[in-house]
Order: C-alpha cells, then sequence, then structure tokens
C-alpha cells in the first residue's frame, strides 16, 4: 500500500510539472524544462518603433546592426506608399525589406493608422487586412504581430486583431522625450527590476531626432540599448513576434523525459498553430556535471549547449523529432 502511495504521489508530481514552462521531473540529475525566456535568461526586453519613420532606417537601423541588436518597426501601408506621415518622411519598400532580409521584424501600425475605437468590424478589418497584405507583397512575409495606432482599441477590436497572429501589443513603455520622468532612477535600475521580477516589457518610441515623442538627445536611446546589452547574461532582447511566441509555446508544450543507461529521450507535444508559432525554445537540464561530456541530437541535427551555473542549456525546435541527450 505504501508503494503504491508513493507510485501515485510521483505520478502526481510529474503530471503537475508539464504544465506552465513544460517542466517535468527527470532523472537523478534533476530537473528537465523550458526556460523562462530564450538562453535560460531571467527576463525579456523588446525595442518597438512606430510609423516607419525614415530615420528609423537611416538612424536606427545601422545602430542595430552594429550592436548586434533585433528590434521591431511597425509601419503604415498607406503612408509608406505616400512616402509620408503627417510631415515626416517615412522609409521606403525597398529599405523595409532589407532590413527585414537582416532580422528586422516588420510589423503592422495598420494601413492607414485609424482609431480602431472608432471603427465598424468592417472599417477594422479592411485596416487589418490591407496592411498584411501589403507587406507581405513588398516585404516578403505577412505579419503575425500588430501594434494598435495611438493604442486604442476595443475588446472588438483585440478579439479581430490577435486572429491568425501570435500577439497584439497591448502593455508598453513609451522611451522618447519624457524618458527621464518615466524612469526617474535612471535606466539602470529600470532594467535591474524588470530583471528582479522576470518580466518581459516592450518598449514604445516614435521620433528620434523628428516626429512624435523624438528625443531632446538621441544618445538617450543608444545608451538605452547598451546598458541593456551590458546586462545579456540575465536579458534577452528579441522582436515582438519572437518573444510572444516564445512565451505562447513555453506554456502550451508538454515534456516528457525516459531514461536508458546514460541515454535521455525527451518527447513533447504542442497545440498551437506551428506555421506561426515556430520559435525555438530553450531547454534545460539541472545538475549537469561540468567535467563530462553531452551530445544532443534532435532528429539528424546535432544541438550546441552550454554549461550555465550547473546547468545544461540549448535551444531546440518544440514540433520536432525527440531530443536525445547522451553522456559521454
Amino acid at each position: 500500500m505504501k508503494k503504491l502511495f508513493s507510485l501515485l504521489a510521483f505520478a502526481f508530481a510529474v503530471a503537475l510539472s508539464v504544465n506552465g514552462q513544460g517542466k517535468v521531473s527527470s532523472n537523478e540529475q534533476g530537473k528537465i524544462y523550458v526556460a523562462k525566456y530564450r538562453n535560460d535568461c531571467k527576463a525579456a526586453l523588446t525595442y518597438v518603433f512606430d510609423d516607419g519613420l525614415e530615420e528609423h532606417y537611416t538612424e536606427v537601423f545601422p545602430r542595430l546592426k552594429q550592436m548586434g541588436v533585433k528590434a521591431t518597426f511597425c509601419i503604415i501601408g498607406n503612408k509608406i506608399e505616400q512616402g509620408r506621415f503627417k510631415t515626416w518622411n517615412v522609409m521606403t519598400w525597398k529599405q523595409l525589406k532589407e532590413m527585414a532580409e537582416q532580422g528586422q521584424e516588420i510589423s503592422s501600425h495598420g494601413w492607414n493608422h485609424r482609431n480602431f475605437k472608432k471603427l465598424t468590424a468592417a472599417e477594422m478589418k479592411e485596416e487589418l487586412e490591407k496592411n498584411d497584405s501589403i507587406i507581405e507583397e513588398k516585404v516578403g512575409a505577412r505579419p503575425v504581430t500588430f501594434f494598435f495606432p495611438g493604442n486604442a482599441r476595443t475588446d472588438e477590436a483585440i478579439e479581430l486583431a490577435s486572429r491568425n497572429r501570435v500577439d497584439v501589443r497591448l502593455r508598453q513603455t513609451p522611451l522618447g522625450r519624457g524618458w527621464s520622468k518615466r524612469a526617474p532612477n535612471g535606466t539602470a535600475a529600470w532594467i535591474d527590476d524588470m530583471i528582479e521580477k522576470g518580466e518581459w516589457r516592450t518598449t514604445m518610441t516614435h521620433g528620434i531626432t523628428v516626429g512624435y515623442d523624438h528625443f531632446e538627445d538621441s544618445t538617450v536611446l543608444w545608451n538605452h540599448i547598451r546598458e541593456a546589452l551590458s546586462r545579456k547574461e540575465q536579458l534577452w532582447i528579441g522582436t515582438f513576434r519572437e518573444v510572444s511566441a516564445y512565451i505562447k509555446e513555453r506554456d502550451n508544450i508538454s515534456i516528457d523525459v525516459k531514461k536508458k543507461g546514460k541515454k535521455l529521450t525527451v518527447t513533447f507535444a504542442m497545440t498551437l498553430d506551428k506555421s506561426i508559432f515556430n520559435e525555438p525554445l530553450t531547454m534545460v537540464m539541472e545538475n549537469a556535471d561540468a567535467d563530462k561530456t553531452y551530445r544532443i541530437r534532435q532528429g539528424k541535427s546535432k544541438l550546441q549547449y552550454r554549461l550555465r551555473d550547473g546547468k545544461l542549456v540549448f535551444d531546440f525546435i518544440p514540433y520536432g523529432k525527440p531530443v536525445i541527450i547522451t553522456e559521454e
């Protein structure tokens, strides 16, 4: 009876562990689970640039390339066609395509930047479909995220804009002219607070030297990014699509681990639409032995890993074949 109770308790513990972040009790080495954020970081940060202004290409894009950072640029399709938004120049389709090809996310800010609180359902659908279609045609990839113009939305707008998408922006931290007032203790304290709380935060920037809420001194932006990069062991800087997809996949996946000798077989299941939820996840095995070598494969692919704080950390494809971990 005592043995039966122990087996039931173990089964219950495993059943609980497959929820949330896909954690599962494993072998004597410890747990195998999906990390909260990419590369087992403690928090995540996304830089978002609204409105498609020309200086997002001339000023921001070169800096991001130099720093090795990917960001999200939400654009207004009809304004790209016209070459202007209000009194400001905007990027060209050729520039946007170049940015996308180099890993920047080009997303939707509506076809004509209309207030979604004032639109009918038909008008909302037109704003969404027109912009999605032209971005797909001109840039080469249909956007799977959306950013409400002026952050104005209703429950109906959120429901419509969320269809066939990874996510829509509902929360943001303005990063522009008034940054010192929003972060009175400084950028470093703001970033450290985010890491301590384990949060994903999304910034919102419009103008750099011109445009709405542009900086008095653009070095504020570059210093913000440098400060974030200095925490790269703890902070993942990713696009809106990357981070939101990772979080939803992480929370959806279930994991099962079987051990045979020195080999662990990790199988998993995910019920999300893999045509849009296709972000690699990070797997962690606790209590890894730093004096040993591991071989990790998923199908025919050899997975690279690193040992960090006694943990084996590597990325895998969440809808792919089982992951095989062999201690050598």
